[in-house]
C-alpha cells in the first residue's frame, strides 16, 4: 500500500467519533509522559488531535504531524475552540521533518503502529525526541486486536495484522531504548452489535475500504464474524454492547 493509499483510506473514516471512545487512554499517555507547561511536545499521527490537546491543556507547546491534511484541519478548529495553540504539520511518521533531538516528549496514540515500516518508525521518534516518548499501541489479544485479525482474512494490501505487534512487549523493547510497559483497558459502548459494526464502518477508514471491496454476501459475513467478536467481549446481556479493549502502553524516559 503508497503513502497515497494510505493517506486516502484513512482520511475516508471519522477520527474525531472514534476518538470519543478511547479518551481516557489519550489523556493517560500525556499523564504517563509527565508533560510539563513549556515543554515541547509532537503528537504523530495525530489524527483529529485528542492527545494534542490533551498535552496542550497540561502547558504543552504541541506540534500535531498526520499524513491526513483534512485530520490537521480538524485538530486546529478544535484548538482555536480551547484557544490553545498546535503548530500542525503533513508529515510521514517515518520521515519527520525535525531536528535530532527537538522535542522534550514524543507521543503517538494508536497511530505510529500502523506505519509501514516499524522500525523506521520508531527510529524516527527516538532521534526526534530529547528522552521521553509515549506510545499506546492495540494488543493482538485484545478486543480490537481480535477484530483486526477477523477483518485481516478479508483485506487485500490494507492493514493486516502487522500493526499489532506495537502491542507486543518484546517487539517494542527491541525498536525503543528501555520502555516501561503497562497495559491498559478502554471501554466502548454502542445500542446494539448492528450499530457497532456501522460505526467502525463509518468511522474507521481501513474497515470501510474492507467493506467496499467486498460482494454482499462477504460483506454480511463479516459483519456477522465481527459481531461474533464483540460477543465475546462483551460484558452486558442486555443487547448493547460494552466492551473492554485493551492496549499496551510504552514509555521511554521520566516524566517527573
Amino acid at each position: 500500500m503508497t503513502s497515497i493509499d494510505a493517506e486516502r483510506i484513512w482520511a475516508s473514516g471519522n477520527l474525531r467519533a472514534l476518538a470519543t471512545h478511547h479518551t481516557a487512554a489519550h489523556d493517560r499517555l500525556v499523564q504517563s509522559t509527565g508533560i510539563r507547561p513549556g515543554d515541547s511536545v509532537l503528537d504523530v499521527g495525530a489524527g483529529t488531535g485528542t492527545t494534542s490537546l490533551a498535552a496542550a491543556r497540561s502547558g504543552g507547546a504541541v506540534t500535531a504531524v498526520d499524513i491526513v491534511a483534512d485530520f490537521l484541519a480538524t485538530v486546529r478548529e478544535r484548538a482555536t475552540a480551547e484557544d490553545l495553540d498546535i503548530t500542525t504539520m503533513v508529515a510521514d511518521a517515518q520521515d519527520l521533518p525535525f531536528q535530532d533531538g527537538e522535542f522534550d516528549v514524543v507521543l503517538s496514540t494508536f497511530a505510529v503502529m500502523f506505519a509501514a515500516d516499524a522500525t523506521k518508525a520508531a527510529a524516527e521518534l527516538v532521534r526526534v525526541s530529547a528522552g521521553r516518548i509515549g506510545v499506546a499501541s492495540w494488543t493482538a489479544d485484545g478486543f480490537v486486536g481480535h477484530c483486526m485479525a477477523t477483518l485481516a482474512r478479508y483485506q487485500t494490501g490494507t492493514i493486516g495484522l502487522e500493526p499489532l505487534r506495537w502491542g507486543d512487549e518484546a517487539f517494542v523493547r527491541d525498536l525503543l531504548p528501555n520502555p516501561r510497559f503497562t497495559k491498559y483497558t478502554v471501554m466502548t459502548h454502542h445500542e446494539s452489535p448492528d450499530k457497532a459494526v456501522a460505526f467502525l464502518r463509518a468511522t474507521l477508514g481501513p474497515v470501510r475500504a474492507t467493506f467496499e471491496a467486498l460482494d454482499d454476501k462477504r460483506r454480511n459475513t463479516l459483519t456477522e464474524e465481527l459481531k461474533e467478536v464483540m460477543a465475546r467481549f462483551n460484558t452486558t446481556r442486555d443487547g448493547s454492547v460494552a466492551v473492554p479493549a485493551e492496549y499496551l502502553e510504552a514509555v521511554v524516559g521520566k516524566g517527573d
